[in-house]
């Protein structure tokens, strides 16, 4: 989502969703771990022992570019090079797969958005739940090739929530100064040149991918 202010201090927020990302990393979470007691560290662990770019292996699982003039269900899953007696395919090339469609889906998304609007964002803060696996924030970075910024609680859905009530409660004046009154510090995240350079190619074929996808059928 970007924000803009203008001078004339009129206001406006354009958004682009890449859908269910949560869920799809639930899923992952409880198909492929789900019998781990801290599953987080279990992913985090998994993902980070696999190279940048999982070995050739992609995941589809539904997060895209936002499409408005195509929406409902399309085809999905994995891709990986076979036969799996050569790729030696494991659990972490899956999970760090999922992780990386994830950021490239974002990153999709903000160009989309930059791309409309004509502005290069600046400022790009990362949150929510899926900010508890180190290696997706890491990747994140990298794959977008710019600096973002780490919340430091990954509650970040129900605080905004929370302070948007209070607003309406008239608790706040306004939700700039609710949203002054909690804000939880953020750390800053670099990406790596060299990681955010092997990232390029990856993400090009990644959005290759997706369109080849489109075209098959679920019939």
């Amino acid at each position: 989502t970007l924000d803009h202010d203008r001078k004339n201090g009129g206001k406006w927020v354009l958004e682009s969703n890449a859908g269910d990302l949560g869920n799809s990393y639930q899923w992952i979470a409880d198909n492929l771990l789900g019998g781990e007691n801290n599953v987080f560290q279990k992913m985090n662990e998994l993902s980070g022992s696999v190279p940048i770019g999982s070995e050739g292996a992609y995941a589809f699982l539904g997060p895209s570019r936002m499409d408005m003039s195509c929406l409902g269900m399309t085809p999905g899953g994995f891709v990986f090079p076979t036969p799996l007696t050569f790729s030696e395919l494991s659990t972490g090339h899956l999970v760090r797969a999922t992780l990386e469609a994830m950021a490239y889906t974002i990153r999709a998304n903000l160009e989309q958005i930059e791309e409309l609007v004509g502005i290069q964002a600046t400022d790009i803060a990362l949150g929510g739940g899926m900010t508890r696996t180190e290696t997706f924030v890491k990747i994140v970075a990298n794959v977008i090739g710019k600096n973002i910024k780490i919340s430091n609680t990954p509650w970040t859905s129900a605080i905004g929530a929370y302070l948007c009530a209070c607003t309406a409660l008239g608790d706040f004046a306004s939700l700039k100064e609710a949203s002054t009154s909690i804000r939880p510090k953020n750390r800053d995240l670099d990406p790596s040149p060299d990681h955010a350079s092997n990232y390029e190619d990856l993400y090009l074929q990644w959005l290759q991918n997706c369109s080849d996808f489109q075209e098959l059928s679920l019939q």
